[in-house]
């Protein structure tokens, strides 16, 4: 018997029309308490659109139980899609439109589209808002961007439109009038009863602000002159009628066309009003939220500090009662954020996870103070614009038992013993620091100190800053390194340092010793001193799956005569191997692949090449077919190398995968 075909929709949108027009199954089903059929709903992928609707079509006990999982992140789950600003009028048909704020109905009241979604009163199957837990500011307004723009949501009421040109045409007439009744008492007893009205002057669609040639021929460009002058005067007088929409070419204008325009009144400033009415709709209705995402990353610098007043969510009045229990908090752009970290420090003291990506007003003590209050937060990421984070380090200390990840990019400790703050944190799994400027005074108070539960180190530093001051300040932390490593006593499983490791002696052969249970290794090794530690790295690192090799410029290190005795060496557990900064022939690479007993599944490096890549995808084709696998992707990029048109540098990246009779057979 043919199964039924289910309408796959194309977001949860279409969802809520089917549920509108759609007569819900009344045939008996098993019985299953709706507790139960959420635990069942909830491992469902959150963007399995389909699924979900297939189980809203079941019944009435289905329906209820799914719903809410679709509209818990309707924009996370449908940014991707084309029609996702359809929620945009589901909306904001919950708005009351009593509750809308004084600056919406001054802005909007003439509108008729937007003014019709808010106040349709149609009955929605459920109160949708009142699902979402996961509130994304920069999602909605380009959701709002896109659906103002398709709709026309800013288009006038009609009936303005008809005011408006009214208005207009009787100034045009007055116009006319007046300067028709200059011409015949000025000007008549020198040209006569000679006509003076040029015959476009009489045209129905004469428009007074344009420049017209009324003169009968080039001999009265002086008259031409005085009917300019006074139709100038007569806008001087009586011009107050804002014409700033009609268009004007002629300079006497310009006054008036360079005042700004207010930024409420702006496009971007309507749609952020917007928004910011949709988010009090949804704090009104949402009893908890889970995530709260501020971004305006994208914006132009003016969009984003304008936006202060549009996105500080957590400022809004009642905002504590559906914000006081967020897990989760990411803030990012070019505006103040002082005022969001005050007020949610008074409130917001459950935060597990808080994520700044900042290049602009970080109101740093606003921050740590935010850090401080928190009960039991346990990730904390800092991109920003180099700035200094020490007083956000020491605030650490307040979340000790709980920190457990934390990355720090783009940024400087201007207090040397700033990483003091992480001292406490023995609980910490993973430790990321990019571009700090790192020194042997700022890792100085970690070298004595145990993470027993570190899994994952990241160092990276800032190019050439040991080069470019020579000062005692700017050690290299080439000691203090090694000593976190020792005394994390074989628990890292990733290393990443991106790192000129000729700053950092025996740093390898540390990582040789101390880490056996090393999974993924990342490391800019571009020189022969360092080779021999990388050899004796994997002999000993025997469960290693990732080996990465990358590093700052454009230099390559050319590795024919080490590949094949590397090849003979790595762990049988290699599975992806990143070559980017190493160059090699196609015999090399041929002699790796043979001595290899790993089974690689993805492999990629560079080479000189006179536009003939066949030797290497070769062999690596026959390493496939040894190994009973299949090339999956093959990628060869050419690029001028700058040593003339015969020699290019090529990238090759292979994906290898399971051959489809392998899979066939499991």
């Amino acid at each position: 018997m043919s199964q039924p075909t289910l309408h796959k929709p194309s977001n949860i949108v279409d969802v809520a029309q089917s549920l509108e027009t759609t007569s819900l199954s009344s045939t008996p089903s098993p019985y299953l308490p709706t507790e139960c059929l959420q635990c069942i709903f909830s491992f469902i992928p959150e963007d399995d659109v389909e699924s979900l609707h297939s189980a809203v079509l079941v019944n009435r006990s289905w329906c209820r139980a799914a719903v809410p999982f679709l509209w818990k992140k309707p924009f996370t789950i449908n940014s991707e899609l084309p029609s996702y600003f359809k929620i945009v009028p589901i909306y904001l048909s919950s708005i009351n439109v009593d509750s809308l704020s004084t600056e919406f109905r001054e802005s909007f009241f003439h509108l008729d589209y937007l003014m019709s979604c808010i106040s349709d009163e149609k009955r929605l199957t459920f109160d949708y808002p009142s699902f979402l837990k996961e509130l994304n500011f920069k999602k909605l307004y380009k959701s709002i961007s896109e659906w103002a723009t398709i709709n026309g949501a800013f288009v006038p009421r009609s009936q303005l439109n008809i005011d408006f040109e009214l208005e207009r045409l009787s100034f045009i007439d007055n116009v006319q009038e007046n300067v028709q009744e200059r011409i015949d008492h000025e000007y008549t007893d020198e040209w006569g009863d000679q006509s003076l009205v040029h015959e476009s002057y009489n045209r129905t669609d004469f428009d007074a602000t344009s420049d017209v040639d009324i003169s009968p021929s080039e001999s009265h460009a002086d008259y031409e002159e005085a009917w300019e002058e006074d139709c100038y005067q007569y806008y001087d007088e009586y011009g107050h009628f804002d014409v700033s929409t009609e268009p004007d070419h002629s300079d006497h204008g310009e006054e008036w066309l360079d005042m700004p325009t207010p930024f409420d009144m702006t496009e971007e400033g309507r749609k952020l009003i917007i928004a910011r009415e949709i988010c009090m709709m949804l704090m009104s209705k949402c009893h908890i939220f889970d995530k709260l995402i501020l971004d305006t990353r994208g914006f132009s610098r003016n969009l984003s500090c304008q936006s202060v007043n549009y996105i500080s969510l957590p400022c809004f009045p009642g905002a504590s009662e559906c914000l006081s229990h967020i897990t989760e908090f990411f803030c990012g752009g070019e505006f103040y954020k002082g005022d969001i970290f005050n007020t949610m420090a008074i409130y917001c003291r459950n935060l597990y996870s808080i994520v700044i990506v900042d290049t602009y007003r970080s109101a740093i003590g606003s921050l740590a103070n935010l850090i401080s209050v928190q009960k039991r937060l346990q990730k904390f990421s800092w991109t920003g614009g180099y700035e200094d984070l020490s007083p956000i380090i020491l605030s650490f200390s307040s979340q000790r038992e709980n920190l457990i990840e934390v990355q720090l990019e783009n940024a400087f400790f201007r207090d040397s013993a700033a990483l003091e703050g992480l001292a406490p944190c023995q609980n910490l799994e993973t430790l990321k620091i990019a571009e700090c400027q790192l020194t042997a005074a700022n890792l100085k108070p970690l070298v004595f100190v145990t993470f027993p539960r570190l899994q994952v180190l990241e160092i990276t530093d800032v190019r050439d800053i040991y080069y470019l001051d020579h000062h005692e300040d700017n050690t290299p932390p080439s000691e203090e390194l090694n000593a976190i490593i020792r005394r994390t006593n074989g628990t890292l499983r990733e290393i990443r340092l991106n790192l000129e490791l000729h700053f950092y002696p025996s740093i390898i052969d540390t990582i040789a010793e101390c880490c056996p249970n090393l999974k993924l290794l990342a490391a800019s090794i571009k020189d022969d001193e360092q080779i021999p530690e990388l050899l004796r790295l994997l002999s000993s690192c025997r469960q290693l799956e990732s080996l990465i090799i990358h590093g700052y410029n454009s230099n390559f290190f050319t590795a024919d005569y080490i590949l094949p005795q590397i090849g003979a060496i790595v762990p049988e557990t290699l599975r992806y191997l990143d070559l980017t900064k190493w160059t090699f022939k196609a015999p090399a690479l041929k002699m790796f692949l043979s001595n290899c007993n790993a089974e690689l599944r993805y492999i990629t490096w560079h080479c000189f090449v006179n536009n003939n890549s066949d030797e290497y995808t070769a062999a690596i084709e026959n390493y496939a077919q040894e190994k009973e696998l299949k090339v999956g992707n093959l990628q060869v990029d050419y690029r001028d190398s700058g040593f003339g048109w015969c020699q290019c540098v090529c990238n090759i990246s292979a994906e290898l995968v399971d051959h489809p009779n392998q899979i066939e057979e499991l």
